[in-house]
């Protein structure tokens, strides 16, 4: 109980300090952008800029399933603006469980995958991408999923659907971190351009790839703010109400830029 509120006491003080930190004086957007997993797992079909790189530094998951029980995830990812349009993504996950009796760390294996965006939001169409991942365990098969993504936006807000399937066996029952059999998300956040600030809300339904697993659907908040033009931070909490495997959700990130067209001499 002592951790539990002590969690949310961190996390509490983390939004504060995001909220109340002084907003950067020259121009930027990379907090616009709604990456998967940070804060929101619904994401936008903006693929990051030609040429530039971008280092997701903490992109760290912590998930209380039941008392005395957290599964940490940590996935550090390099993206990269391949060609126009064309972002190219490569990640390390790691996972840590605390539970009695077994504390595991682990590196879970490598993951890969490329984002594409098809068109160009228009007045009337929205923005639309498609992505491939893929992922290789340390043990067990690989497995793929293919995602659509669109995003629309009005004055108020702006509105994401995303739906994936993956393709491969049935995972094991002791691994609740692998890619759902299929899942369907929306959301939607509002921004604030002259304190680089986005808030965002989502729901999402999963079906797991676990033999008989029930479906689940998870609700979840964040925020995302740009500390200055290279670096951006963000902040989210979620509840899985239904499913075998109720959880609070807890997830932090960071990610620079630390590589960009206008940087490289010659271009």
């Amino acid at each position: 109980m002592e951790r539990h509120r002590g969690t949310n006491r961190c996390a509490g003080t983390l939004v504060a300090a995001l909220l109340l930190m002084p907003a950067a004086t020259m121009a930027q957007t990379d907090y616009y952008n709604l990456d998967r997993g940070r804060p929101l797992t619904v994401e936008d079909p903006y693929p990051t800029e030609r040429y530039a790189l971008e280092l997701q530094l903490a992109t760290l998951r912590l998930e209380r399933p039941a008392p005395g029980v957290w599964r940490w995830s940590w996935v550090p990812e390099l993206a990269y603006g391949l060609a126009p349009r064309l972002q190219v993504e490569l990640g390390a996950p790691f996972g840590y469980t605390d539970a009695v009796g077994e504390r595991r760390l682990e590196v879970e294996g490598l993951e890969g995958g490329l984002l594409y965006q098809l068109l160009w939001e228009s007045r009337r169409a929205p923005a639309i991408g498609v992505a491939v991942d893929g992922v290789a365990p340390r043990e067990g098969p690989a497995t793929a999923t293919l995602r659509a993504l669109a995003t629309r936006t009005w004055p108020a807000l702006r509105l994401h659907l995303n739906a994936e399937a993956t393709a491969g066996p049935p995972a094991p029952v002791r691994d609740p971190e692998g890619p759902p059999r299929w899942r369907v998300g929306v959301a939607a956040d509002r921004t604030w351009p002259l304190r680089s600030l986005l808030v965002g809300v989502e729901a999402l339904v999963e079906r797991p790839r676990q033999p008989a697993a029930p479906h689940t659907l998870t609700l979840a908040v964040g925020l995302r703010r740009q500390l200055n033009p290279f670096t951006a931070v963000d902040v989210g909490l979620g509840r899985r109400l239904r499913g075998s495997d109720p959880a609070w959700i807890f997830t932090l990130g960071a990610s620079t830029v630390v590589a960009r067209r206008a940087w490289i001499p010659g271009f």
